[in-house]
This record gives C-alpha cells, structure tokens and sequence, in this order.
C-alpha cells in the first residue's frame, strides 16, 4: 500500500483462466488486510509484461505502532540519495526527502534500522559508519514507520 493505491504486477501463463484467480486471491488479501471489499480496477490492472515479479514486503506486528517495510535505495552520481539523514542510536533517522533523486516509499520520519541485511543496533556513530559503509545505489533498507 502506497499513498492509498495497491499496485500488483504477476506474470501470466493462460491470461483468461489466471487473471480471474489472481484477482480474486488479490481480492481476499486486500479484504483481509484492510476490511473492505472495495477493489478499483483501472484499465492497466490486468496489463502485463515478460518482468520479474516484484513485492514491497510491508509488516505490521500485531499491536504495535509501527509498521516495517523495505526499500530500495536509489542514488544518483549527481544527486546522491536525496536524503538528509541523522545518525541515532538504532538507525538512521530521514529528516528530508529531496526530490532528486527520489525515493518513492520513504517518508518524513523513518527510521532506517538495517542496510543490505546489516543492523543498525548500536550508538549513533557506530550506526552512521556501518550505513555508510554500505551505502551504494541499489541498497536495501529495513525501515520501521511509526504508525498514524
């Protein structure tokens, strides 16, 4: 779920027989997970390409306040990753999105807790060495969002 749409892509064998399925499992996660069978289906819904499947694995541990999700890091040789940062303990905390290069999915607020599978769990300068150590164009980050 990003800014109130579901995007799903899936790899089609037999369009007709598989399109039905895959709606109504897409149909049964979306009413479980957010306790409305209201599904919009805009004309690209059921369009498809020869790609990869691809998900944004979002958790929310039951009654908690915060969400965890996953990101991958886009940065530009000119731009950087277009984010101000500040190291605390645990992680790092994004304070400003830029918009070069852009980094769909980020807000305001995360906390930044592992980078390409690397925690971030210790004191604030060790966490902005083991971030920056890492840091590179393609980088996976585990975010934990509080939630509204």
């Amino acid at each position: 779920m990003r800014h109130g749409e579901v995007l799903v892509t899936w790899q089609l064998g037999s369009p007709e027989i598989e399109r039905e399925e895959a709606r109504k499992e897409i149909q049964k996660i979306f009413t479980h997970h957010f306790k409305t069978e209201h599904v919009h289906q805009t004309s690209a819904a059921f369009s498809h390409r020869n790609e990869p499947l691809a998900s944004v694995p979002e958790e929310r541990p039951r009654g908690s306040r915060f969400r965890l999700l996953s990101h991958t890091l886009k940065v530009d040789a000119k731009a950087g990753a277009g984010l101000d940062l500040a190291a605390e303990e645990h992680g790092m905390r994004v304070n400003k999105i830029y918009v070069q290069p852009g980094q769909p999915g980020l807000m305001v607020n995360d906390l930044i807790t592992k980078i390409n599978e690397i925690p971030m769990n210790d004191k604030a300068e060790r966490v902005e060495e083991i971030f920056g150590k890492h840091f590179a164009d393609g980088a996976i980050l585990a975010i934990k969002r509080h939630a509204a």
